[in-house]
């Protein structure tokens, strides 16, 4: 037996010299890249178009199959999306989830969040994103888009035809801000009621406008879908294209 053992005791340093050998060259399991994150003024289909003290509005665009950058979304936004659209929307940190949302879908979003959109669709993704620079405090969403807004019933809260044949309907409303849809029917005018805040608004139609002059800032988007109305500055908007017109309208009750 004391033969043996010098034999067996070289057989188990071997062994373990294998194991360590082995250890070196199996590579360490290797953790996914943080994929870099630009702020939203830097991802490229975001194309700034109106700024002031209460926002910054950007019209954005992805072509079909196309994504967008990881970008940083800093503060509170609202976002309508023009057309149906097909995405898949990938937040920081989580797993990829697929959104399907129909022409005039309206969302709030909280900021301090990082994401990708990736369209899925054959056609072009597009979607105006309203940064809204004060604090928004509490949030109340009614609709989940324009029409649906515009088709609730007619007692709802928010909710009324002025005597020029314009619908209005509340959308949804933080502390600062209230979003509102207007409709206005053919050869008839809107006027919005003069509460003193200021306002910003955004024809939805005009979007499939392809004979208007193109935005200098956003070329794939008509000029001219967005202006921003002073308050106690006198506004009409008049209809004359052929069926309504739909509008998104944000009013803000802060005027500081």
């Amino acid at each position: 037996m004391t033969r043996k053992l010098p034999i067996l005791a070289a057989a188990i340093f071997a062994c373990a010299a294998l194991a360590v050998a082995s250890a070196r060259q199996t590579p360490h399991a290797q953790t996914a890249p943080t994929p870099r994150i630009v702020p939203i003024s830097q991802e490229h289909h975001h194309h700034l178009v109106l700024e002031n003290s209460f926002i910054r509005a950007y019209e954005v665009e992805l072509n079909t199959h196309e994504s967008s950058l990881m970008h940083q979304h800093d503060q509170d936004y609202v976002y309508v999306v023009l057309g149906d659209s097909d995405i898949t929307n990938t937040l920081l940190g989580k797993d990829p989830v697929h959104l399907h949302f129909p022409d005039g879908t309206v969302n709030f979003s909280r900021g301090s969040f990082a994401h990708i959109t990736q369209n899925n669709d054959d056609k072009r993704f597009f979607v105006i994103a309203i940064v809204l620079l004060h604090p928004q405090g509490e949030e109340h969403t009614f609709f989940p888009s324009v029409d649906a807004a515009l088709n609730g019933k007619p007692e709802q809260e928010g909710s009324h035809r002025d005597p020029n044949g314009a619908k209005e309907a509340v959308i949804l409303e933080t502390d600062e801000c209230r979003v509102t849809g207007v409709s206005i029917l053919e050869n008839s005018a809107w006027e919005p009621a003069n509460t003193g805040h200021d306002r910003l608004i955004v024809q939805l139609d005009k979007i499939a406008d392809t004979t208007a002059p193109r935005e200098s800032a956003a070329p794939m988007y008509p000029a001219g879908m967005l202006k921003w109305v002073p308050a106690q500055s006198p506004f009409t908007l008049r209809n004359r294209d052929i069926g309504e017109k739909k509008l998104l309208v944000l009013e803000f009750k802060d005027n500081k």
